[in-house]
């Protein structure tokens, strides 16, 4: 039986009494684990009765301008010092219902003294805890420790493969005039390990990395130039996917080695490491191509069209309409798209590669958002009755297997393959282990 875990820490800018902000509830659930010890006495030590299915672990007190990750069985939160104008992030155990520890980062900025930037990131591999703000740096923590390793200049917006990637609006040491500035940002790589830069590169429209057949490399879209495959470590270009005169090429994602680009008048696949075109496909009118689950979708007007990443056939489509969104996809090929149609609130649906709904999910509303890609938590509140309910989405089977229900509304909600974290209030993140 599991008990509620109120892990009690002084809070930036606040006092924590470490009282739970529900004592009768935990008081209650005291005396009955109490009383199923006397019981497994009683009867000789049997087993113990199973663990519940959905049962609340840990309240980890926050302030109104946080931001927190769910990762493994850590909740990291980042809150903003007023009075130094600093970060301070937090590490709570979820497994032994502890603060692991508690570390200021970086440096103070004057729009930081307005509770602006502050954000929070943990990157794959778990090696790194990156912390900044918006567009002025990051610093890089040792997840275990909380210890500052190292803080840069911009801001870091993504990784792979050990390299953080930055954007910046000038070359280093460069202060252009007033309207001299370039069409663009500047893209740096940076040492994840070390904090050190890399590689700068001229302008361009957008920069990401993608994963290669034989690594991650970057993929940065330009006005001029194309589209341009460069190394993630040195910033060389490695192949160049140049733009007819007056043609704007837009780059669509990838799906694996397969890099989607949309061209004025086609769609076409290319492999992410050297630019070779593997298909092509004519489009008419406004349409454009994203990733969807291990498909490529094709948005036109009014309708959405599932593609062969293999080949760019046409395996099937639904009609929808502005307000659809497709959030994933998995390894069946099954969609997840959330909708609002003829006016009733917004829905989920379960839709497969063919456009063929394999499961409604009225009421359905929210998700806690996936921090490491495991499994989708469907999340239903009632503001009126306050209450929130908790759904596990068996995408492959089509199925929908409820976890349970709490009696107060949540927002801003995270799942991983173990917990759910969802904030309550102003002052809280609650976690909840499933299974």
């Amino acid at each position: 039986m599991s008990t509620v875990i109120d892990l009690g820490v002084r809070s930036v800018g606040r006092e924590w009494t470490g009282r739970s902000r529900r004592p009768a509830v935990r008081h209650r659930r005291t005396a009955l684990a109490g009383l199923a010890a006397l019981l497994v006495l009683a009867t000789g030590g049997g087993a113990p009765p199973p663990e519940p299915a959905f049962a609340e672990v840990a309240t980890v007190p926050i302030s109104p301008m946080h931001h927190y990750v769910l990762a493994g069985d850590t909740v990291y939160t980042a809150e903003l010092d007023l009075a130094t104008a600093r970060r301070v992030v937090t590490a709570y155990d979820l497994g032994t219902g502890t603060v692991r520890w508690t570390s200021p980062v970086g440096p103070s900025s004057a729009s930081d003294r307005l509770g602006l930037n502050v954000e929070l990131a943990v990157w794959p591999g778990g090696t790194q805890l990156l912390v900044g703000n918006n567009d002025e740096f990051t610093s890089g923590l040792d997840p275990e420790t909380g210890e500052v390793r190292w803080s840069t200049r911009p801001a870091i917006i993504s990784s792979a493969g050990g390299v953080g990637l930055g954007e910046d609006d000038r070359p280093p040491g460069h202060r252009p005039s007033p309207g001299s500035g370039p069409a663009g940002r500047f893209m740096r790589g940076v040492d994840l390990g070390t904090g050190r830069e890399l590689w700068a590169i001229e302008p361009v429209i957008a920069g990401r990395s993608a994963a290669g057949a034989a690594g991650a490399v970057l993929v940065a879209e330009t006005m001029e130039r194309g589209i341009e495959v460069r190394d993630l470590q040195t910033g060389a270009v490695r192949a160049t996917l140049p733009a007819l005169p007056g043609e704007l090429v837009g780059d669509g994602g990838s799906i694996g080695d397969l890099l989607i680009v949309n061209h004025e008048d086609a769609l076409a696949g290319y492999a992410v490491d050297t630019l070779e075109q593997r298909w092509r496909v004519a489009r008419s009118g406004f349409a454009f191509a994203v990733p969807c689950g291990p498909h490529v979708c094709l948005h036109r007007k009014g309708r959405l069209t599932v593609l062969d990443p293999a080949d760019g056939t046409e395996l099937g489509g639904f009609p929808v309409d502005g307000s659809t969104q497709v959030l994933a996809g998995d390894r069946a090929g099954h969609l997840l798209v959330l909708e609002r149609i003829d006016g009733r609130p917004w829905s989920h649906r379960l839709v497969d590669r063919y456009g063929r709904t394999l499961l409604d999910l009225p009421g359905w509303e929210g998700t806690a958002a996936d921090d490491d890609g495991a499994r989708q938590v469907l999340v239903q509140v009632d503001d009126v009755r306050r209450w929130s309910s908790f759904a596990l989405l068996e995408s492959e089977s089509a199925s929908l297997r409820f976890l349970g229900s709490v009696p107060y509304p949540v927002e801003d909600c995270r799942s991983n393959r173990t917990y759910v974290a969802c904030q309550v209030d102003r002052d809280a993140v609650r976690v909840w282990r499933y299974r």
